[in-house]
């Protein structure tokens, strides 16, 4: 996480997730991802919560935070409004402007929505402000 924003903890990434423009439990999430403990199935098989480190998405042999935020073809689309968002802001896409840009709180978070890869089946998402 050093490598990403040197000043962590920072207060500046806590004051951006407690925004109202995210919910509580994509604040969590984005935390998460800075910790690199995000329930992802390369991080659960280190735990043995699940059988394969594979992306259940595409298919790719590890769903690493670097895939499910930058490479995966499934969340393409939703990855390109990312983009959008980023570009606005006059930065590159990458690890370390998505999780150490404060400014990027909320497009991250509704990307992380949009993928619903974390939605508990059954359960809708919950558009955020842009």
């Amino acid at each position: 996480m050093l490598q990403i924003d040197s000043s962590t903890p920072s207060n500046k990434f806590l004051k951006a997730i407690s925004s109202t423009n995210i919910t509580r439990s994509t604040a969590s999430l984005l935390s998460q991802f800075r910790l690199t403990h995000v329930p992802l199935n390369s991080y659960l098989k280190r735990f043995k919560r699940v059988d394969s480190a594979s992306c259940p998405a595409c298919g790719a042999d590890q769903e690493t935070i670097v895939h499910f935020l930058l490479f995966c073809p499934a969340y393409a689309h939703e990855r390109w409004a990312l983009a959008r968002q980023v570009k606005k802001q006059r930065k590159a896409i990458s690890i370390e402007s998505l999780l150490g840009d404060p400014n990027l709180v909320t497009p991250l978070g509704n990307f992380i929505n949009a993928t619903q890869r974390f939605t508990p089946r059954g359960e809708q998402t919950i558009s955020l402000n842009q």
